[in-house]
């Protein structure tokens, strides 16, 4: 799978994979810092994230394959690879499906471990959202309203699953459950 990624400087390479409903631009500050410091730096979108192709198909074990597939077509040597949350997860499991080709694994919020349910709240009000009639970040609020009561993780769901094309003006949602 094609993933979409931002790219940083020059150096080591350093990929950062995004967690749960994230994407890539979540990470753009510290990577241009990262990027200051000696780092050919790579924030990825995940599969079903971003702007990377969605897939009915969706596992850890195949986000490492397109981990791996990513390295292999950017020619990237001993890569350091950090992962936030799910993005830690890829990096877990790419690391036990192809040890060594990463030079380091940075796992951050997440350990390897079953971790009980506990979005249901964040996937209840996604569910309500009915992606084929909302064609606004007003209406998506709306509706997110009526589920979610703390502000801020309604602010970063609104944020990572709303994109305006700033070519065409076009709105489209990046993540979708259904």
């Amino acid at each position: 799978m094609q993933l979409a990624f931002r790219e940083y400087g020059s150096g080591q390479p350093l990929l950062i994979l995004h967690g749960l409903f994230g994407q890539s631009d979540n990470w753009n500050t510290l990577a241009k810092r990262f990027s200051e410091n000696g780092f050919h730096v790579f924030t990825l979108d995940l599969r079903n994230h971003g702007l990377s192709p969605h897939s009915n198909e969706w596992d850890y074990v195949l986000m490492a394959e397109d981990l791996k597939e990513f390295i292999t077509e950017h020619h990237l040597q001993n890569p350091i690879i950090l992962g936030h949350s799910m993005g830690g997860k890829v990096g877990m499991f790419f690391q036990l499906q192809n040890p060594g080709i990463a030079k380091k694994l940075i796992v951050a919020d997440i350990s390897p471990r079953a971790y009980e349910p506990h979005h249901d709240v964040v996937l209840k009000a996604l569910n309500a959202v009915d992606f084929s009639i909302i064609k606004t970040r007003k209406e998506a609020e709306a509706i997110m309203n009526e589920h979610i009561t703390d502000f801020g993780t309604k602010q970063f769901l609104l944020k990572n699953i709303y994109w305006k094309d700033s070519e065409t003006g076009l709105m489209d949602w990046r993540f979708n459950l259904k």
